[in-house]
């Protein structure tokens, strides 16, 4: 299946959030750093509750399944940048991303769907030069996820927030690309490998609820030995689907 995909790459996705190669090290150095920088430029408890759904330890499928509010396929028409106010004279700065919803799998979703993600690099940048060396120290060890225009994407999203700021499960591991073979059919691929993905999910346990087909099943045992090949679109969706349910 690997030579019949046609592999889209990040710059034809157009999606900057390609952490594959990320270290759980690096995840825990960029949560601590957030924090603190959340607190020494004085945003307050109101952003530190906007990022607090960015979870930096591994999750599974089900966890992320089960655990997100809304989850569709999409593809990504339009962005912008903005600002909110915090506290008393606090600014945070976000990015907004309207997608051209393919398929729901989870949530009160349209046709189209316009969320709010905070924009980290953004607030920090206009608190002036410490605040940009700190987010060149911090930033690089996990970017947040960034869409651009024509990214197709399946996105996994946190409870939104008071504020109504988003984020996708556990920062990026919420986040999916479609890739699309020679013959236009659809494939999907995990950010963070399959064996994290799947970790600790039985197929044995998942059988005896009787309502998973085959081919949903066979997605979790070849996990180990699938290695950086794409998922099948059809009964990946169809997985996620009943393990949110």
């Amino acid at each position: 299946m690997g030579r019949a995909t046609q592999k889209i790459s990040t710059k034809d996705l157009g999606c900057s959030v390609m952490l594959r190669a990320v270290k759980r090290q690096q995840l825990w150095y960029w949560f601590v750093g957030l924090w603190v920088l959340v607190w020494q430029w004085g945003f307050g408890l109101a952003p530190i509750h906007d990022v607090s759904a960015f979870q930096v330890m591994p999750i599974n499928l089900e966890k992320i399944a089960k655990n997100a509010e809304r989850i569709f396929v999409g593809i990504c028409t339009a962005r912008r940048e903005g600002e909110l106010s915090v506290g008393k004279s606090g600014r945070l700065a976000y990015m907004e991303y309207t997608f051209e919803v393919k398929d729901v799998i989870k949530g009160n979703i349209g046709k189209t769907l316009t969320i709010r993600q905070v924009n980290l690099a953004g607030s920090l940048n206009k608190k002036g030069p410490s605040s940009e060396q700190a987010v060149s120290t911090i930033v690089p060890l996990l970017p947040l996820p960034d869409y651009q225009l024509g990214a197709h994407l399946l996105l996994a999203l946190a409870t939104e927030s008071a504020s109504g700021l988003t984020s996708p499960m556990g920062v990026y591991q919420g986040v999916f690309e479609i890739e699309a073979s020679a013959n236009r059919q659809f494939f999907v691929h995990s950010p963070m490998g399959y064996q994290v993905l799947f970790g600790g999910m039985s197929v044995q346990g998942l059988s005896k609820a009787n309502r998973f087909s085959k081919a949903e099943l066979d997605l979790i045992a070849e996990a180990p030995g699938r290695g950086s090949q794409p998922m099948p679109y059809a009964p990946f969706v169809s997985l996620m689907k009943k393990l949110s349910s």
